[in-house]
């Protein structure tokens, strides 16, 4: 969920081609309590489904400091981290559209749209090694968007839908739109002061 820091973005050493680490292996069960969540969704299970989104938020923070705390930042997890924040997140948007009107089609296609060209700009710039983490930007869309989806699962249970969560729900799907929007364009930004500034260095 764009956690990625500079200090994952330096060049590899050679600890860091592990797969076998503790944070790897949370990342792969977040991998696979996301479906988990995404049929408890198709299912209607709200309670259940919110409380193990809120299990996967807590995880991811939980994977990224063992594997700073541990010294076992690796190649693996740097894939597999951002990867599996943005199944969660994608998926929980795309399987709550048919419950939740203010998801226009146009407002997740932008969430993907957004996610899709960080992690081309990500991959291409540490492929160039040059550093290039997450920003405030990037932390604000991730709370936003998390907001988003918590209060979709809350409200969408019978019973508990009304003219007030209503609206907070569609305050927070612009609120989502506005960051991710924003830190998309910021991203853009960076990326390219950043290879002015390689290619000024290289000259």
């Amino acid at each position: 969920m764009d956690t990625t820091t500079n200090v994952q973005a330096a060049p590899l050493k050679r600890s860091s081609l592990k797969f076998d680490t503790l944070a790897n292996r949370i990342t792969a069960v977040r991998l696979v309590l996301a479906v988990v969540l995404f049929g408890l969704i198709a299912y209607e299970y709200w309670a259940s489904a919110l409380a193990l989104f809120g299990v996967l938020l807590v995880s991811d923070l939980l994977d990224g400091y063992l594997a700073r705390k541990r010294g076992e930042v690796t190649a693996v997890g740097r894939i597999l981290d951002p990867f599996a924040d943005k199944i969660v997140i994608v998926g929980a948007f795309i399987f709550l559209m048919p419950y939740a009107p203010e998801l226009a089609p146009w407002v997740v296609t932008l969430i993907v749209a957004r996610e899709l060209l960080v992690s081309s700009i990500r991959s291409f710039l540490e492929s160039a090694r040059i550093p290039f983490g997450a920003d405030w930007g990037g932390k604000l869309k991730m709370a936003s968007q998390s907001a988003c989806v918590a209060w979709l699962l809350l409200t969408s249970a019978p019973g508990l839908a009304a003219p007030w969560t209503s609206t907070v729900r569609l305050a927070l799907v612009w609120l989502t739109v506005v960051t991710t929007a924003l830190s998309g364009l910021n991203y853009f930004r960076r990326a390219v002061r950043l290879l002015q500034d390689a290619e000024s260095n290289g000259s």
